[in-house]
């Protein structure tokens, strides 16, 4: 019944199936995440084949995105190159996957299905395991385990016992201020942590004695405000209760960043087509960070949003092996933005543009990392950063001496200003003082920016910034173009030769 056709070879992964936030199927903790929201593969997904012989022909089956609409349960894992059917991965009440406790149920459930030859008919797969009372039994399990979850009060064990019920909201009610806090301190873009963020909260008065963060003070100050509920749960909660210590931040603060990254790709798998930005750098702890952003256009809006930082050596090295650690190549960056593409099912052929810095290890036409992409992303135009090569061309002009010295002078002139609080005019007092080191450069400042040389070349420079500064804001806007960007430089270039 599957179509023998040309399709594209499967996107190849090494990643296992535990890895995967969204497609993950382990256990009925994760069944509201998987069950209550749309986790189809996108519009253009290149799908997996299995090739069989016939007649002593082998044959390709192509497993089409038709095949998984028709059935409610069935979902596919990219990283597993198979299909599995979500209802029987989670709530199939046997723990050890038996049928009649004989018959290990496998093909579905905890293996994935991976032959696409025979999937629909009387005796295909899917129609077979369709009919399965177990698969039936997992499905109404999954509804019951829905409908309970949205609606507490219908659970029949809550219609017995008011107290559970009871007690189900007001745990609820407890993690509420608890997230609204992650969410407002993430919104303003303000650190979480203290210098210790374990134990119980330990002074709530309006004068405390010591600060303990961001994030604990923003409850202290709740609480203060009259939020009984929070006050109530960090008094009286069990130590191991509060939701506050730093493994529960991280916990919350993963699954909030899931439910977010899920929304970006939603509005992404609509918009269908995007550009990814990446960079790598090396930060204060000298570990190398790749940023990686996506930009696409969506309910007619450019959007260029956050995806995640990716330690680089951590994912592509052995710890255990390597003490020191290696360069980063364009082979390697290249390879990690190809794995976390994949890791979040976008397919490779909607990616219509790549841009990052202009270093060698990421735009070499040998072992660069944009060439591994474009291979890969058939459709991909490699895009400058306009800013990026407007501030190099500036950085090339300051290797004139003169360049040079006039952008020195004006940075001793500046820190000077900025130590002293005086303005420029007083300098020539200061080279009275009896302070001898502050006295003598402010009497070589003001030789400085008396001399000819300073003085022609600042104002040469007042001008090129003056065209420069502004553009350079305006290219670093998300809203902006290939073609606006190119128009503005164009302009940027004819008033310059024009001056």
């Amino acid at each position: 019944m599957v179509d023998d056709v040309d399709d594209p070879a499967p996107i190849s992964s090494n990643q296992s199936m535990e890895n995967l936030d969204i497609y993950v199927i382990s256990n009925q903790n994760k069944g509201i995440v998987l069950i209550d929201i749309e986790i189809k593969p996108p519009i253009g997904y290149n799908f997996p084949y299995s090739s069989h012989t016939k007649n002593g022909i082998i044959r390709k089956r192509f497993l089409k995105q038709e095949r998984i609409n028709e059935y409610f349960w069935l979902v596919f894992s990219p990283p597993e190159s198979g299909l599995f059917c979500i209802y029987c991965s989670i709530f199939n009440k046997k723990t050890d996957h038996r049928f009649n406790n004989l018959t290990p149920l496998k093909s579905l459930v905890i293996e994935p299905l991976k032959k696409f030859a025979k999937l629909l008919g009387k005796d295909g797969y899917l129609e077979t395991h369709d009919n399965n009372l177990y698969h039936k039994n997992s499905v109404l399990n999954g509804k019951q385990f829905l409908k309970s979850f949205n609606n507490p009060e219908l659970e029949v064990v809550n219609q017995i016992n008011s107290q559970r019920l009871k007690q189900v909201k007001e745990n609820r009610s407890r993690l509420k201020p608890i997230i609204e806090s992650f969410i407002f301190l993430g919104r303003q873009n303000i650190a979480l942590r203290g210098h210790r963020d374990d134990g119980s909260i330990n002074d709530l008065s309006d004068n405390p004695l010591e600060n303990e963060g961001n994030f604990r003070e923003l409850l202290k100050f709740k609480i203060l405000s009259g939020d009984i509920a929070l006050e109530n749960h960090l008094k009286n909660a069990e130590a191991t209760a509060t939701y506050i210590s730093k493994t529960t931040q991280n916990t919350l603060i993963s699954i909030i960043g899931n439910i977010i990254l899920k929304n970006i790709l939603n509005k992404i798998n609509k918009a269908k087509y995007f550009s990814v930005i990446f960079d790598e750098t090396t930060d204060k702890s000298k570990t190398s960070q790749l940023v990686i952003v996506l930009r696409y256009v969506y309910d007619k809006t450019i959007n260029e949003d956050f995806i995640r930082f990716i330690d680089c050596h951590k994912d592509n090295y052995d710890q255990s092996s390597v003490n020191t650690e290696p360069k980063m190549t364009g082979e390697i960056i290249g390879k990690t933005v190809i794995n976390i593409l994949e890791h979040l099912a976008l397919p490779m052929n909607n990616c219509v543009g790549i841009t990052t810095d202009g270093c060698s290890v990421m735009q070499s036409e040998k072992c660069g990392a944009i060439k591994l992409l474009q291979s890969q992303m058939k459709f991909a135009i490699k895009c400058s950063c306009f800013s990026h090569a407007l501030n190099l061309s500036i950085m090339k002009g300051c290797k004139q001496t003169f360049v040079r010295n006039a952008f020195g002078i004006i940075k001793e002139v500046v820190s000077l200003y900025a130590k002293l609080v005086l303005i420029i005019e007083a300098l020539d007092k200061i080279s009275e003082w009896n302070d001898l080191e502050t006295s003598s450069k402010a009497s070589i400042l003001i030789k400085s920016l008396s001399s000819a040389e300073f003085i022609l070349t600042l104002n040469v420079m007042s001008d090129i910034f003056s065209i420069t500064a502004p553009i350079s804001r305006i290219l670093q806007s998300k809203s902006q173009d290939k073609f606006s960007a190119s128009k503005l430089i164009n302009n940027v270039v004819y008033n310059a030769w024009k001056k």
